[in-house]
């Protein structure tokens, strides 16, 4: 609920003072990219690219979940969204966003169980306790995918709860639970909090394990995306802007894989300043420098056929030709 009201409290006035910044920069107000995102592993590349490149006209539009993110590409507030593929997917499977298009997959490690060092996968867990937030949401839906494909029935061999974020973090820390469902940075950001009070947590089942392909490397999945609309993309001049958006992103990514600490020092001021939250630059930093966060743009298209195959895996339904935004 915070965060739902955080959301009004934030967006509103950037809302308003967006045109204000395109006019002082002699841009017309439709230059400039309005790109919505939650507070999730897509924003790191984001907050990068503001930083360092300041000359683009890009407003972020900082969102809770994924239902605000949709209103917001559907009334026209938002041009661009940062969000899971599966969650993408679901969306236009439903039909609830049906100019939705997936332009590029830009996250490929972020999903984990974090639990006791004692805990070595998901052969640890059978039986136990997991916490979770957001039923339905593409972190469960990989979770789960993740749970069969190593033979596991998720609702059978695990008792899985749901809860509010910030709750699924105080019982595990409690012992309350044998393990939390967290993507990073947010599951590094945990350990640390941990470890400050003498306790020691580690992320013990990758979820991106068992979804091997030849479109990608073994350990990684297509997971944070680049969305926009079809008819953002009907529009040349707002394409080409989508274009040059979509280049800095990717070079933010690599900024930040191959920068760590630099890159957490940019977060942490950025999350602060759009989410109102804390977000320790040294989760940020050990998420990247660990490997368990990885950053690489690659155009959706590139990806397929085996993108459609694990897009099915995950939410049951591949999305048909019109998912994706054509070259």
């Amino acid at each position: 609920m915070k965060l739902r009201a955080l959301f009004f409290q934030i967006t509103a006035p950037l809302l308003l003072v967006g045109p204000l910044v395109a006019c002082r920069s002699g841009q017309a107000e439709l230059d400039v990219l309005r790109v919505a995102v939650p507070p999730n592993p897509n924003m790191i590349p984001l907050f990068v690219m503001v930083e360092q490149r300041k000359e683009l006209a890009v407003e972020i539009v900082p969102l809770p979940g994924v239902p605000e993110l949709s209103a917001a590409l559907q009334g026209g507030q938002a041009d661009v969204a940062l969000l899971f593929s599966a969650s993408g997917a679901k969306l236009y499977n439903k039909g609830a966003l049906a100019d939705l298009r997936l332009w590029s997959v830009n996250v490929w490690r972020a999903l984990y169980l974090v639990a006791d060092p004692q805990v070595s996968g998901l052969d640890d867990l059978a039986g136990a306790k997991i916490l979770a937030s957001f039923p339905g949401g593409a972190p469960d839906l990989v979770m789960r995918a993740a749970m069969r494909q190593a033979g596991y029935d998720p609702d059978a061999d695990f008792t899985l709860e749901y809860l509010p974020s910030d709750q699924v973090k105080q019982m595990l820390l409690a012992g309350k639970g044998e393990a939390a469902l967290l993507p990073e940075p947010q599951a590094s950001a945990l350990m640390v909090k941990a470890e400050t009070g003498g306790l020691t947590l580690e992320a013990a089942a990758d979820l991106q394990a068992g979804f091997e392909a030849d479109a990608w490397e073994t350990g990684l999945i297509p997971l944070g995306a680049i969305f926009t609309t079809q008819t953002l993309l009907d529009d040349p001049a707002r394409r080409a802007a989508l274009e040059r958006f979509d280049a800095a992103y990717g070079q933010a990514g690599d900024y930040a894989m191959a920068h760590p600490d630099e890159t957490a020092e940019i977060v942490e001021r950025a999350f602060a300043a759009h989410f109102g939250g804390q977000l320790p630059a040294r989760a940020v930093a050990d998420a990247i420098q660990s490997g368990r966060l990885v950053f690489e743009s690659r155009p959706a298209t590139e990806l397929r056929p085996d993108l459609d195959s694990f897009l099915e895996m995950i939410v049951g339904q591949a999305p048909d030709d019109g998912f994706y935004a054509s070259p």
